[in-house]
């Protein structure tokens, strides 16, 4: 995350916890980038067909998913 240009990418994590457990989480793991809730009023999880987590988007300008589930090494190369 550290290592990469903010005005070329953005991060966005997506939790499925309640509001309490994500903020112990953000503390804990000291994550920088923002996170957001899915739950019964934010579906974002339906939206982009997340079934599992930790799931890896990839999303393109346009909101099209370029890349799904890339870890280490294949997601550095795809960045």
């Amino acid at each position: 995350y550290k290592k990469l240009d903010s005005n070329k990418i953005a991060f966005l994590g997506i939790a499925v916890d309640d509001k309490e457990q994500l903020k112990k989480y953000i503390e804990k793991e000291k994550i920088l980038w923002p996170q957001i809730l899915s739950n019964e009023e934010n579906k974002i999880k339906d939206i982009y067909n997340i079934d599992s987590y930790p799931t890896t988007l990839l999303i393109d300008p346009n909101g099209k998913i370029i890349a799904k589930n890339l870890r280490g090494e294949d997601l550095a190369k795809k960045l």
